[in-house]
């Protein structure tokens, strides 16, 4: 008997039949877990060294400055008034015989209207139904002439002054005319 009055069992617990049992799994289990650790610790060492701190803070600023550089560049504005009788050139490649690489200017108003809501919200399924047929195509330095604006100043109406459809109302994209186009020498 125990002292304090509870029998003395002289077989081991339960638990450690298991460990018997499973001494093998257990000790790959334990194996595993120790590897894990270790390779965390090591990585969480590799990421505080001053070395790869700095390379990575290399990479990181350069990164930044690419990407800056290409925003700053794709968001070039030009701050010139679109005034009406203005008359603006155009400097872009563009040629009527290519359908992908030419500047386009509209018939119709609702054109103009629909492929600039489809540009601002990236949805030409819904707003850009625009016939081929409704377009004018230009050639680089074909000339126009401001008349009016109108949408908020998003869309000009404008007189073709060179061309086959020369002395014609047509309409543009305001985004497109500053982009594409520029004020001819006396109008400045």
């Amino acid at each position: 008997m125990h002292p304090e009055g509870m029998p003395v069992n002289k077989r081991r617990p339960k638990w450690h039949l298991l460990l018997d049992l499973f001494k093998d799994e257990f000790s790959y289990f334990k194996l595993f877990l120790f590897i894990i650790f270790k390779s965390v610790r090591i990585k969480i060492e590799l990421l505080t060294t001053s070395h790869v701190k700095t390379v990575m803070n290399k990479y990181i600023l350069s990164l930044l400055i690419t990407s800056s550089m290409y925003t700053s560049s794709s968001e070039e504005k030009v701050n010139i008034d679109v005034a009406a009788d203005q008359i603006w050139s155009l400097h872009k490649r563009s040629s009527k015989m290519s359908p992908t690489n030419s500047e386009v200017l509209y018939y119709m108003p609702n054109d103009a209207i629909n492929t600039f809501r489809a540009r601002n919200f990236n949805d030409w399924d819904e707003f850009s139904t625009t016939d081929s047929r409704n377009l004018v195509r230009l050639n680089k330095g074909d000339r126009v002439k401001i008349i009016e604006s109108i949408y908020n100043k998003k869309i000009h109406k404008v007189n073709l002054l060179d061309g086959f459809e020369k002395n014609r109302d047509l309409y543009i994209i305001t985004m497109d005319l500053k982009k594409n186009f520029k004020l001819t020498d006396n109008q400045q």
